[in-house]
């Protein structure tokens, strides 16, 4: 049965899963039978730590942009019992947040930010990894690397946040691996500065003579504002490098460390006190 055809159709869906909302995601591919959503995970975990009273149906319908039009529809208050669950990217620094209690967005640029926070790439290291006794070593490496990422892509990040306001990318986000200093999972993980330099000089190159604004973007907005894929690769190179030098347990994948990242979080937000976790609450409680 398909509901896209009208918006009668989308108004009975959530009758039709006997659910109080109906939440639509990000990610997967609606033309595939067999998809992965991890932005509907992530969406999910959230809801059932804050809003376990709430029944949902959660359906990833690709890119951001196949959303907008279900935004419009709540925003003109004829399309009920819908809630649309975004990534944030720069649309906060631009004032392109779309104001209304049904259409939600992570606390960073993408829901990789939220997920990766420190303490649970440490306790997602140590969940995956159980023989390990060195707590306190994994923390304060986590830190200093994460500490490090801040230092080296604060430039990156900046340059292209403002080649976003023409319409123009400095990151590659199919190519991400370039940016990275090393081809194997053991070496300590670090940013490729010439790779870096190389993409900032092809960008500047290709906007002529166009003036870009200033932005507001500081220091203290990374990791939270990096591309969410580029930030998620840095920490899986930091995992696999502390499993290697760690751990003699089975070789990890991203999808594993993906999943029980976003299981984390979802017990970090019952149980911790932090911005991140009063943003979500706040968010939740408004539905």
């Amino acid at each position: 049965m398909s509901f896209e055809r009208t918006l009668q159709g989308q108004q009975n869906r959530s009758l039709f899963y006997d659910v109080d909302f109906i939440v639509y995601t990000e990610g997967g591919d609606i033309e595939r039978e067999k998809f992965v959503s991890f932005d509907a995970a992530f969406w999910k975990a959230v809801f059932r730590a804050l809003r376990p009273d709430l029944k949902c149906k959660f359906l990833p319908r690709g890119s951001k942009i196949n959303l907008i039009s279900y935004i419009e529809d709540i925003k003109r208050g004829v399309l009920l019992n819908t809630i649309v669950a975004i990534d944030r990217d720069y649309d906060e620094f631009y004032g392109n947040l779309y104001e209304s209690n049904f259409v939600i967005y992570t606390y960073g640029y993408s829901y990789e930010n939220d997920i990766y926070d420190e303490k649970i790439v440490v306790d997602t290291f140590l969940s995956l990894c159980p023989s390990l006794h060195e707590e306190d070593n994994i923390s304060h490496e986590v830190n200093e690397f994460i500490s490090n990422f801040v230092v080296d892509s604060r430039f990156f990040s900046y340059a292209d946040f403002l080649a976003f306001s023409i319409g123009q990318k400095v990151i590659d986000r199919d190519k991400l691996g370039q940016y990275i200093d090393h081809k194997t999972d053991h070496l300590l993980p670090k940013l490729n500065s010439n790779e870096i330099r190389k993409a900032v000089r092809v960008a500047a190159l290709s906007t002529g003579r166009r003036r870009v604004p200033r932005g507001t973007m500081k220091r203290i907005d990374i990791p939270r504002f990096s591309v969410g894929h580029f930030y998620e690769l840095f920490v899986f190179k930091i995992i696999f490098y502390l499993h290697k030098k760690y751990s003699d347990t089975q070789k990890l994948t991203k999808d594993s460390i993906r999943s029980h990242s976003i299981q984390m979080f979802s017990i970090f937000l019952r149980d911790m006190d932090s911005e991140v976790v009063r943003y979500y609450n706040r968010v939740m409680g408004a539905i």
